[in-house]
């Protein structure tokens, strides 16, 4: 569980808390005095302590310890540890230039020393038969698609995609006879700049 500094909606001191933390552990203790005292005057509906309960978790039958138990005592850790890590997730989210403000330079810093991947077909000189025979070759295979096999946008990564994969059985397999439409792949060269 992280531990951030906190701003107590009470009385606007600063603290130390985690992800569920809303008030110092001062304004905390009269808060909770404060509750005990409604409750015992209030009366409502009790649950004895040792009758049984059913978990909201898992649906087990368990022994109440306290009043306010909702979960079997396999549940209870799960249960928190699942609300910490997603009210912790949302106050970082929300507070993460005050967290962490490197984070933004750092990562920077780390993806301009990465090399810069080649896709879409890009780096690559495309050699492709149709089934008239005719051969085409292309360095730009999106649009050599959107041109000569689908015009439709919406289906020209789609066919991307099976070109890729009729590219990757031929270096598999020479001998593949994969098409696409009748439009084959016949090979690949690298791009020369």
């Amino acid at each position: 569980m992280a531990m951030y500094k906190r701003i107590c909606r009470e009385c606007g001191i600063s603290f130390e808390g985690g992800p569920r933390a809303w008030y110092c552990p001062e304004c905390r203790y009269y808060r909770r005095k404060e509750l005990n005292l409604k409750r015992r005057k209030c009366g409502g509906t009790r649950r004895k302590l040792g009758s049984s309960d059913v978990c909201e978790r898992c649906g087990a039958v368990y022994i109440v310890r306290s009043g306010l138990q909702r979960f079997c005592p396999k549940c209870a850790p799960i249960n928190a540890k699942e609300t910490d890590a997603r009210l912790g997730l949302v106050y970082y989210n929300a507070n993460k230039d005050k967290i962490n403000p490197q984070r933004r330079e750092k990562r920077r810093e780390i993806s301009k020393l990465r090399p810069k991947k080649q896709c879409g077909g890009k780096g690559k000189v495309w050699t492709l038969a149709n089934k008239d025979g005719n051969i085409y070759t292309t360095d730009d295979l999106e649009r050599f698609i959107s041109t000569h096999i689908e015009t439709d946008e919406k289906i020209v990564a789609k066919v991307r995609g099976r070109l890729y994969e009729m590219w990757r059985d031929k270096r598999k397999n020479p001998n593949s006879d994969r098409n696409y439409k009748g439009w084959k792949i016949i090979g690949t060269q690298p791009k020369s700049n």
